[in-house]
């Protein structure tokens, strides 16, 4: 980014000693800005701040290039941080850059120079952002939460912070907050318009709720796992998520239900060809029991691939397929 930065020349005016201070502080001035374009700018930022001192002595009633000489010096104190935080970024020495972040922003709220302030607003969240990545690269997941929290604190709106806050919440088994978090990052993504990010907070909470759908279903909480197995299905359609639902549906007596899902999992296609016999099976005892030969029929063939089912599913072709 170009700040306006003006170099001085002396000025030749007749304020005896006042003028003399103001040459001093233009020198000063000139030497700040001299450091501050080779980057040395520790020593550029105290020169500014003498020169900015000795201005200010001065007054305001000496003219426009005295008033243009205090806003410069001024400008050079708000940037100068500014910039230092960004090469410590770079560095990735981030806690060093957030120091002096907070420099930047101390001279903004006192000198307010527009330009900068924007800068500073915009580099504060991303500073958070970038610590909170390698944290979480790292698998340091609560400081990286906790840097995600300053993120969000600056930026209501960034989709990416709650997203990877929720991944983070989920990799410390946390669901309740990685589900909250997954969800704010699903609404801010909606709200501006970002389908990428949308869709990946979807896939991770159809992740979550798929988990514990098979895990309720394992432990016989029916009613809870084919809730879950929909939930899941609401985020992002899966054949495992469809066969959960189905399996519930069918221990709590919903058959109808159970092979509407059962037969969603198999259009979606499963990647696991036992899984799609048992399917079969099932699909074969339920279409029995309403009376439908034909479709039972047709089950009951495919369920007899499954040396499990074997045995019955080929008693039942004999008896409904003839």
């Amino acid at each position: 980014m170009k700040f306006g930065l003006v170099a001085f020349a002396a000025l030749a005016l007749s304020f005896g000693a006042k003028a003399q201070d103001i040459n001093e502080a233009i020198e000063l001035f000139n030497k700040a800005n001299q450091n501050f374009t080779g980057k040395q700018y520790d020593q550029a930022l105290a020169d500014a701040n003498k020169a900015y001192q000795m201005v200010t002595a001065i007054g305001n009633a000496e003219g426009e290039e005295v008033a243009t000489l205090k806003t410069n010096c001024e400008k050079l104190m708000q940037v100068i941080p500014y910039l230092q935080a960004k090469d410590l970024a770079v560095q990735k020495k981030y806690d060093e850059a957030l120091a002096k972040i907070a420099e930047a922003k101390t001279a903004t709220e006192k000198y307010n120079d527009a330009e900068v302030v924007k800068e500073v607003k915009e580099l504060y969240p991303q500073l958070y952002s970038a610590k909170a990545v390698e944290l979480l690269t790292a698998n340091n997941f609560q400081p990286a939460i906790d840097a995600y929290k300053q993120v969000i604190a600056l930026d209501p709106g960034n989709v990416d912070a709650y997203v990877r806050m929720g991944y983070a919440y989920d990799k410390l088994s946390d669901e309740e907050n990685a589900i909250s978090n997954y969800e704010k990052g699903l609404d801010a993504a909606v709200a501006a318009n970002d389908e990428a990010d949308a869709n990946t907070a979807k896939g991770q909470l159809a992740v979550i709720y798929l988990k514990k759908a098979q895990a309720d279903l394992q432990a016989k909480k029916f009613a809870t796992a084919n809730s879950f197995a929909k939930k899941s299905n609401e985020y992002n359609e899966s054949a495992n998520a469809y066969y959960f639902a189905g399996t519930s549906a069918m221990q709590l007596k919903k058959n109808d239900e159970a092979i509407a899902s059962f037969e969603k999992a198999q259009a979606l296609g499963l990647s696991n060809p036992q899984m799609d016999q048992t399917i079969s099976y099932y699909l074969g005892t339920m279409y029995e029991a309403k009376g439908n030969k034909a479709k039972a029929c047709a089950n009951f063939k495919k369920a007899a691939a499954n040396a499990q089912f074997k045995a019955y599913a080929e008693s039942k072709v004999k008896t409904l397929c003839n």
